[in-house]
């Protein structure tokens, strides 16, 4: 399950308990001393972002997954063009990536190079 939060004037979420932690942590990201924060612990991870609003989301998996899925949150909220970046098509390659041989990563360069 992916818990989240965010503040457009007031916080916002799908949790109780991240709408309150967002509201605990909201001073330290308004003063600029931290812009985002990555947590894991066990099979649950956290990461939260300032800009371009303050997002923060919980999820069952890696750093990884939790700054897609705030990614993911913020594109639907509309602070990310859909035209510009499609996160579930890079992340998708991005898993792709992992499994291939440096032959085979080669070979995807040259062809992502010809298509730009």
């Amino acid at each position: 399950m992916i818990e989240y939060a965010y503040f457009e004037e007031i916080a916002k979420g799908n949790s109780r308990e991240m709408v309150e932690a967002i509201r605990k942590i909201k001073k330290f990201f308004d003063s600029g001393i931290i812009t985002e924060f990555a947590y894991s612990s066990g099979s649950k991870s956290f990461f939260a972002i300032r800009e371009p609003i303050f997002v923060a989301v919980k999820v069952e998996g890696d750093i990884g997954e939790a700054k897609f899925q705030a990614l993911k949150l913020l594109k639907n909220l509309g602070y990310v063009k859909k035209e510009v970046y499609d996160f579930e098509e890079l992340f998708k390659f991005a898993e792709k990536l992992e499994h291939m041989s440096v032959e085979e990563l080669i070979k995807e360069i040259k062809k992502l190079t010809q298509e730009l």
